[in-house]
């Protein structure tokens, strides 16, 4: 899964197609190899499927998929528009069907135990700890483990992109994190400031790297 491989996700969300591709490209320019848009504002999924067939045509090594994916409904419009995974903020056996069904990666959102075993029991790829700041951090993660030891989690909500946060969720047992406002700071899209974007990214990444580094010595 490149997700677990990258350790990263970044996730924006745009009814502006082009405005989806810049930040595609930024993202690619920061050696990041998967982007999720998020389904929150009415038009996304249109600009979703512009995004990924403009995507395609240009050959970015990019993998696009949906979050905020809540009902059977969304999963089916963002599938048909050519995501490759799906990031819900909760957890649903019809979602978790369709997803399968499709060979679609399906990632819910968790916040409890018994979250975690459902979605563990309905096959789920990977669950998003949701909303990460607020259920207990990597502590929260870390007790989670002494449970289920081969659960996959990337925490979502709140995750600071610097190397002591994120040696933390790491040391606890992350694979990947999800970071969506700290990248893409509303001033910098709203000013075009894309290099402060590409700076932002370059410095998740490196982030990322050097945490694993150094849990890895």
């Amino acid at each position: 899964m490149e997700i677990r491989s990258g350790g990263l996700v970044p996730l924006y969300s745009s009814p502006d197609s082009d405005e989806l591709y810049r930040v595609a490209v930024a993202i690619v320019a920061a050696g990041i190899s998967v982007l999720e848009v998020t389904l929150r504002a009415p038009g996304v999924v249109d600009a979703l499927a512009r995004l990924i067939a403009r995507i395609e045509a240009d050959a970015l090594p990019l993998t696009v998929g949906a979050g905020t994916v809540v009902g059977v409904a969304a999963a089916e419009a963002a599938i048909e528009a050519g995501a490759r995974f799906i990031f819900s903020p909760i957890v649903e056996p019809a979602v978790a069907a369709r997803c399968h069904a499709e060979g679609v990666i399906w990632i819910p959102g968790c916040a409890t135990a018994t979250e975690i075993h459902t979605a563990m029991q309905l096959g789920c790829d990977a669950v998003k700890l949701f909303p990460a700041d607020a259920i207990g951090g990597p502590g929260f993660l870390r007790s989670i483990r002494s449970v289920f030891p081969t659960v996959e989690a990337i925490p979502s909500g709140g995750v600071v992109p610097s190397q002591d946060v994120l040696e933390q969720w790491f040391g606890a047992g992350a694979v990947a994190v999800a970071i969506g406002s700290a990248l893409f700071p509303g001033r910098a899209i709203s000013d075009e400031d894309w290099s402060e974007v590409e700076r932002r990214l370059d410095s998740a990444v490196s982030a990322v790297s050097a945490a694993r580094v150094r849990l890895a010595t």
